[in-house]
Order: structure tokens, then C-alpha cells, then sequence
């Protein structure tokens, strides 16, 4: 190997870095099955190289390609939807299922009940290229950000499947829309 992959062949040099790393892990509260995480889960084997590298999400494109999604609508662009770089993270969201069919008005009062408020635009793109499989499983929608479309309907952000693909798209999602008992409703706690 080359000079610019020493770390991939040099067993002392890699094993150093595994060290510090541990060292930083039990720092901050954590624990031998979290260093474990770093081998198993992917996701978090990307977040950190991006980290490391400094590509970590910056644009509204840049979150989508995240994803790595297989369609994305359109409209999701930086024209109709301004981000936040540091809001890009998939931590503490919860998918919230409530089992029943509900008006997004009802969703709305029964997160804020709850103490939740609706995830952004940010936490759904990360929570979508952090857990690729839960929308084959499910739709998951994020009601904290909306585009206004020019007809006048507010469209909310949705992650989507099916047919063994994932997408990401734009569904209307006014206080009277109707949302099926098997959607999720990614939440934060306020």
C-alpha cells in the first residue's frame, strides 16, 4: 500500500488510533459496546469518516445525497427549503406511531401533548441516511418543515418505499389531511 493508506496496513499505527478513540468514548460516559458500535453500524462508520475528512453535510443537496436515496422530489431544493448545517443530526428522534388514522392537526396536538415538536428537514434527511431500512418498513414524515407550493397546499417532507426502493418526497400535509394508521411521525423532545 501506499503512503497515503499507511493506516490500513500499519497494525501499530491503526491500533494507537483505536486507542485514542476508546479513550475519547469512556471520556464522554461511554462504554465498550459503543467502540463496538463503531465496527457494526455503517452509518456510524460514515458520519465519522465524514467528520474526519470534513464532509459532513452542509447543503440542502449534500443532506439528500446522504440519503442515498433512489428518487427524491423535485421541489425538495434550496429555493424552497433554507437548512441549518448543525441541525443535520438523527440523535434523540423518535418515530412515533399512533396506530390510527389522524389529521395532521391531531398529530400536531398529540406530539405537543406528549412534549415533542415535529422533526425538521435537517433531522429527517439524517435520520433517513442513518437508518436506510425503517422506510421500506414504514413512511416516516416530518411535519416541522413545510414548503407552501404555489397552488396554495402546504407539502411536508416524507421518506417513502416500496418496491425495494426508497424515496424521498413532497405529500400534502394540511392541518385536514388524513395520514393511514401505519404512518410514522419522526418527533424530538422540546
Amino acid at each position: 500500500m501506499g503512503k497515503n493508506r499507511e493506516f490500513v496496513s500499519a497494525s501499530g499505527t491503526a491500533y494507537d488510533v483505536v486507542q485514542k478513540l476508546a479513550q475519547a468514548v469512556y471520556a464522554r460516559g461511554g462504554d465498550d459496546d459503543s467502540i463496538r458500535r463503531v465496527i457494526s453500524d455503517e452509518a456510524l462508520r460514515g458520519k465519522l469518516a465524514d467528520l474526519i475528512v470534513g464532509t459532513a453535510a452542509r447543503t440542502l443537496a449534500q443532506m439528500v445525497a446522504a440519503g442515498r436515496y433512489d428518487w427524491a422530489n423535485s421541489d425538495i431544493n434550496e429555493k424552497n427549503f433554507k437548512v441549518s448545517a448543525e441541525r443535520f443530526t438523527a440523535d434523540g428522534l423518535e418515530a412515533i406511531h399512533f396506530g390510527k388514522v389522524m389529521t395532521t392537526a391531531q398529530v400536531e396536538i398529540n406530539l405537543d401533548r406528549r412534549g415533542l415538536r415535529s422533526a425538521w428537514i435537517e433531522e429527517l434527511l439524517a435520520y433517513g441516511a442513518e437508518n436506510p431500512e425503517e422506510q421500506r418498513k414504514f413512511p416516516i414524515v416530518a411535519l416541522g418543515s413545510s414548503w407552501v407550493n404555489p397552488g396554495g397546499g402546504r407539502g411536508v417532507l416524507d421518506l417513502c418505499g416500496g418496491g425495494g426502493r426508497r424515496g424521498l418526497s413532497l405529500r400534502w400535509g394540511g392541518p385536514g389531511c388524513r395520514w393511514d394508521a401505519d404512518y410514522r411521525f419522526l418527533a424530538r423532545r422540546k
